[in-house]
């Protein structure tokens, strides 16, 4: 079956001059469209509000950072586009050591490794350091003789010098307050956090932990909207922000045409832009999110 390609910023602002009634945009034209006009509108449709003034959430900005823990560390950055954390977790387990070999869908653990199938099929492998490190896989059969774990493709083959910790136990974090944490004053012990705390120093947005790890092979898995004026553009969430706010930015991008040459369709656009916008913003809520209304 053929699926649709992608959509990208040259293609959005295009369609959005066609619409306007000029077909053939000069490449100025595009590039002045896509730097300036099209961010504007994924600015309106990131900062819009419900009649109540609260922010819109679009799950088309959800996305993840998975980093390894170091040992003795209670600080950490966040991903550098977030907007707003969702959850942060910690990733452990009993079984950590040295891979011995890795292909495209596949890990072989160590020699020693005395983990038993159940114990592996099913739960997760996280490659902690070494070749591929910070990716997270789950596994679907595993060979105890031959040791080979099978897992969905990995984007960078691990080695003889990765090293991996099979997840058994994966624990959302409370959030609490650095009052709290007694982050400046704390004794620290080492082992399994249960809570973060969140703080921005010289400008940049931290958050603690209340017990460093006791290891450099766990795990801290971070679910998260992203901020889209500080995402990749070649990134997976910048293509769905393309693919899914489709009508939304077409419109969007028309209607700022629209003004910019005094035409008088800028208020039609208008319209059908903030109707998209409310169309989107219906689709894209979490499941799990009360709608409170549109405010236009």
């Amino acid at each position: 079956m053929a699926v649709p390609g992608d959509l990208t910023a040259t293609l959005i602002v295009t369609e959005a001059y066609y619409k306007v009634g000029t077909p053939s945009p000069s490449s100025a034209q595009i590039t002045r469209a896509e730097g300036y006009f099209l961010r504007e509108i994924i600015n309106k449709i990131w900062t819009w509000t419900d009649r109540f003034e609260n922010p819109v959430r679009y799950k088309s900005l959800q996305t993840t950072n998975i980093q390894v823990t170091g040992v003795g560390r209670s600080r950490y950055s966040f991903a550098t586009d977030l907007d707003d954390e969702i959850s942060i977790s910690f990733m452990t387990g009993s079984h950590a050591d040295t891979a011995t070999a890795g292909a495209a869908t596949t890990i072989t653990l160590a020699a020693d490794e005395d983990a038993s199938e159940d114990e592996i099929v099913g739960n997760y492998i996280f490659l902690t350091a070494g070749t591929g490190a910070a990716q997270l896989r789950q596994v679907s059969a595993y060979n105890t003789t031959t040791l080979v774990a099978t897992v969905p493709t990995w984007t960078t083959n691990p080695s003889t010098d990765t090293t991996y910790r099979i997840i058994s136990t994966i624990t959302e974090l409370e959030e609490d307050s650095l009052e709290s944490l007694g982050v400046l004053g704390s004794s620290w012990s080492l082992g399994n956090p249960s809570c973060y705390a969140k703080t921005i120093e010289d400008g940049v947005l931290y958050y603690y932990l209340d017990r460093p790890a006791d290891a450099s092979t766990h795990g801290l898995y971070e679910l998260y909207y992203a901020d889209p004026n500080r995402v990749d553009l070649t990134s997976a969430v910048m293509t769905r922000i393309y693919n899914n706010w489709q009508e939304a930015l077409t419109t969007g991008v028309a209607m700022k045409i629209a003004q910019d040459e005094d035409d008088n369709k800028y208020k039609s656009f208008k319209s059908e832009f903030e109707f998209a916008v409310q169309r989107l913003v219906a689709k894209e809520l979490p499941h799990s999110a009360e709608f409170e209304g549109f405010t236009l």
